[in-house]
């Protein structure tokens, strides 16, 4: 018996549609998708998830092409974002607006939402703001589960918990970080205070702060990386990058005054993490307690 390729199960799919069999549709169209996936197919997928009342698989779905669905139609965009609303994932929402510098009709589309998700389901907004609220009570590994869980808040309860979490001194400093981002992408232009790795309370902007990847200190470090004898080995080299880039992550937003000296803070992080070589260069002054309060973060991680 042939197998049934993905053109032509798009091909049934449609007549289905046309036919009004939305059920046998929807299973054409997932078979499909398993087959050979693609942004037109996700579009059409997550439009049939959306009219079937299945949100949480449409958001999933929409989630897969964020950067083409940017990129894409007024009508894909709205899909993309009727399909985060759908599933309360409101703070996703936001992002993508932003990120896309999109027209502010769909925020007060969003606005509208939370409201009646607030109105409407008082206990489940109250639940998951306490559990963000106190993100530090819980252990490393369920933390990220937790602040994904957040984003399913309406704006004001997501921003008042998250500022406290950025001042919380029972909070890992990669909490603080990773919270600091989930506004900056959101676009939040308030001055809110945030603890620092070396624990000094400052002022941030989260979106007059540049991410981490444009951090000219992190593209500095990165270089030298990429330039050394080291990324010669493709597999150990990429390791190594997602270590030193948890390091730069943990010092954010303050990479220029953690880093004076680039090929000193290179070089003593690779010792750190156990390389063998000869250095005489040491970390002195604002370096070193940065240093310092680096290595007792990824102790306690």
């Amino acid at each position: 018996m042939l197998e049934i390729d993905s053109a032509e199960l798009q091909k049934l799919g449609n007549q289905a549609i046309a036919e009004g069999d939305d059920e046998h549709a929807l299973m054409y169209f997932e078979k499909a998708y398993s087959k050979e996936q693609g942004f037109a197919l996700n579009i059409k997928l997550a439009e049939l998830y959306t009219q079937h009342e299945q949100n949480e698989l449409a958001n999933d779905l929409v989630h897969e092409y964020v950067a083409e669905y940017g990129s894409s139609t007024i009508e894909a965009q709205r899909i993309f974002i009727n399909a985060c609303l759908n599933a309360n994932a409101f703070i996703d929402a936001r992002q993508f607006i932003y990120m896309n510098h999109l027209d502010s009709g769909f925020l007060e589309q969003v606005t509208e939402s939370e409201n009646h998700f607030r109105d409407t389901q008082q206990a489940a907004v109250l639940e998951n703001k306490k559990s963000f609220y106190h993100l530090s009570d819980a252990p490393m590994g369920q933390q990220s589960q937790i602040v994904r869980r957040a984003k399913h808040l309406p704006r004001p309860e997501f921003l008042f918990c998250a500022k406290y979490i950025l001042i919380d001194p029972f909070a890992h400093q990669l909490s603080r970080v990773s919270v600091l981002e989930e506004l900056m992408k959101f676009g939040v232009s308030e001055e809110i205070e945030m603890m620092s790795l070396i624990g000094q309370r400052e002022r941030v902007v989260p979106n007059q702060i540049p991410y981490l990847t444009q951090q000219s200190k992190f593209k500095a470090v990165m270089n030298l990386l990429a330039n050394s004898p080291l990324a010669n080995d493709p597999t150990q080299f990429e390791i190594l990058k997602q270590q030193v880039n948890l390091c730069l992550m943990l010092m954010m937003p303050n990479l220029d005054q953690a880093i004076s000296d680039v090929k000193v803070w290179t070089e003593q992080t690779l010792l750190m993490f156990g390389m063998e070589f000869s250095t005489a260069d040491t970390e002195s002054g604002a370096q070193k307690e940065w240093r310092d309060a680096l290595n007792q973060a990824l102790m306690t991680l």
